[in-house]
């Protein structure tokens, strides 16, 4: 920028700036604030939680599969920013529209991330030694419920990207705090019970219900539309 600047490449700002722009803007950085304190923060103390309770050697083998999980959902929202969510927010002055985009992408993506998905499952056992190390391969049994949870967590993203494109930043942010709550919980019921496991099944388990509550609050826009 002190490069582009001493260049003359960046315009001089002049004027004021909108307080109607600021107020816009602050939207945004609250849900995705909400989003770092509700997801990021709480994976990070449950990682606390698991070296304490399991150790380091077993803690590691969640890490990987998550790891894993989160190169493949970097892609995705990628992918769903800079395509889905554009066109989403440009068709929300045409709510007919808008409904039988969602319902389409929705309808689209859930057999299609679903065989991406079953692929990771099968290829398990080659990609955590690939990847990681040979000892890692014991963290396949927790593929799984992961992989469930993953694919229930797109669809209800896709659905939760309408409250991002109508800015209704207080439903968001709830949204984001029930969910950490609904998690902290399952994993206070399924981590005594089924012990390093718990994780991942409490990750679909949360992922189950978010996924049926979006789809009864937004299922005008999953039922077919008889218009036209």
């Amino acid at each position: 920028m002190a490069v582009c600047w001493r260049a003359g490449l960046l315009p001089r700002i002049r004027g004021r700036v909108s307080h109607a722009a600021l107020r816009g803007l602050s939207r945004f950085l609250l849900m995705a604030g909400s989003l770092l304190l509700f997801g990021t923060a709480v994976n990070f103390a449950l990682r606390e939680v698991l070296i304490a309770r399991f150790g380091l050697a077993q803690t590691d083998l969640w890490q990987a599969v998550t790891k894993v999980s989160d190169n493949y959902t970097m892609v995705f929202t990628g992918l769903m920013s800079s395509v889905y969510y554009p066109r989403l927010a440009a068709l929300s002055t045409q709510p007919t529209a808008q409904r039988a985009y969602v319902r389409t992408v929705v309808l689209l993506l859930a057999p299609v991330l679903a065989v991406g998905l079953g692929l990771i499952y099968l290829l398990r056992d080659w990609l955590l030694p690939l990847l990681f190390d040979e000892r890692f391969a014991a963290a396949s049994y927790l593929f799984a419920p992961q992989l469930l949870g993953d694919w229930l967590k797109f669809l209800t993203w896709l659905l939760l990207f309408l409250l991002t494109a109508k800015a209704q930043v207080g439903r968001y942010v709830a949204v984001q705090a029930g969910s950490a709550m609904l998690y902290v919980t399952l994993l206070q019921g399924l981590l005594p019970a089924y012990g390093l496991l718990g994780v991942p099944l409490a990750h679909a388990a949360r992922f189950g219900v978010l996924l049926l509550l979006s789809a009864v609050y937004f299922r005008a826009y999953l039922r077919r539309s008889n218009d036209g």
